[in-house]
């Protein structure tokens, strides 16, 4: 049984006869079609990463020693493990000052690569009673009060609830999972802070050596400002009160500033790079596509001879680099998803800055965006050639190749 001839079954047969170029385009189109979904992937994870940093980082102050203003930075944002300590009385005086709503303590301690730890992490110890960052944002994920001996784990930790840790040649059993914020608290442990007290002792046995003094068994205060309060007034008023303790202070404003800064500069980046890619592809199937017309005029000729019009011609060249646009483009974003879902935890590893995967139905919009702008890109870039031989005339491409 003979094939019904029509434009479409033509628009197939040369792309299955010219295999090697039309596996190019394919694979030209498909890197279009990757770069685009992976940058707005990016934009997105980091604007989400931001956004759930901005809850999390609830206090409007943060106390920490001075000189370890980097510490605290890469212990929030990229879970580093560090340990700093201050004097434990610098809470009271801070809750006496005027225009404090709240203030409370964390005590940060790094975990060992040694055998007496599964992994070296950061534990962050929460004082529960007067905490007001940590304590909701723990109780809406998990639903559940920490007991002794029990820990909280970040969502890239590869230990599950119920499993346990050996932490400084100690059980703790873990009573819940986390989910994911895109911060440095996707890779810490969260525990109690009477526990986390008990850690730097533990660890201070195993080092032989103290981490700090009783007196030194707090890493940092989180400070909550009166909604009615003048906030660099109150900022002046600790300094004062707190000169000479060997402490600074942080604006969580500033710290989101600077990071936003840095996630606007990599942006930048990424629409440059997505701008040149997409330009020079571009002009590249605009050449090829103009170079397929002069090889193939005899071809149009005689399809012109047999009672093929100029808009049956127009509409070949407009379906095959639609089809040719289509593959490309839906293997770029099957690639892209496949990218996305095994190396999600590196690429927020390795860029260093608060990063959010997009939830499944916006990945799937993404999807059908990128799938969309990147099949046009093949018949926009044959327009050159459709227009050419709307205007050549029969006789004249039929001369060209005789």
């Amino acid at each position: 049984m003979s094939k019904k001839i029509n434009i479409n079954f033509l628009a197939k047969e040369n792309i299955r006869q010219k295999r090697a170029r039309s596996i190019g385009l394919i694979l030209l189109v498909s890197m279009l079609s990757f770069t685009l979904f992976m940058s707005t992937f990016m934009v997105l994870s980091l604007k989400g990463g931001m956004d759930s940093l901005k809850n999390r980082l609830g206090a409007d102050i943060l106390i920490v020693p001075e000189g370890y203003e980097g510490e605290v930075e890469g212990a929030i944002l990229n879970g580093k493990p560090s340990n700093f300590y201050i004097q434990n009385d610098l809470v009271e005086k801070v809750r006496n000052i005027n225009g404090v709503k709240e203030a409370t303590p964390q005590v940060y301690i790094a975990t060992l690569s040694l055998s007496c730890c599964s992994m070296p992490t950061q534990v962050i110890g929460v004082d529960f009673e007067s905490d007001f960052v940590i304590k909701s944002w723990i109780e809406s994920n998990a639903n559940i009060s920490l007991k002794e001996g029990e820990i909280l784990v970040g969502s890239n930790n590869y230990f599950n609830t119920g499993d346990s840790l050996s932490l400084f040649n100690h059980k703790y059993k873990i009573a819940g999972k986390l989910g994911k914020t895109g911060s440095g608290f996707d890779d810490t442990i969260f525990t109690t802070i009477s526990e986390a007290k008990k850690m730097v002792g533990y660890a201070s046995d195993i080092l032989e050596t103290p981490l700090t003094t009783d007196d030194k068994l707090i890493s940092n205060v989180l400070v909550k400002l009166d909604n009615n309060s003048n906030p660099k007034e109150v900022y002046v008023n600790i300094q004062k009160e707190l000169y000479g303790q060997g402490v600074k202070l942080m604006l969580s404003q500033e710290i989101m500033s600077e990071v936003q800064g840095k996630i606007n500069s990599l942006n930048i980046y990424i629409y440059i790079l997505v701008a040149i890619v997409w330009l020079l592809a571009f002009i590249l199937l605009t050449i090829v596509f103009s170079m397929n017309l002069n090889e193939r005029k005899k071809e149009y000729g005689t399809l012109r001879i047999i009672g093929a019009t100029k808009k049956n011609l127009k509409q070949l060249c407009i379906l095959e680099s639609l089809y040719i646009s289509f593959i490309g483009a839906t293997s770029g974003v099957v690639t892209s998803l496949i990218v996305c879902w095994i190396f999600d935890s590196s690429i927020s590893k390795s860029i260093e800055m608060p990063f959010v995967a997009p939830s499944v139905s916006t990945l799937v919009t993404i999807g059908l965006f990128t799938l969309v702008i990147s099949s046009l890109i093949g018949p926009l870039a044959s327009l050159k050639t459709v227009n050419t031989i709307n205007k050549q005339e029969l006789a004249l491409i039929t001369k060209d190749n005789n």
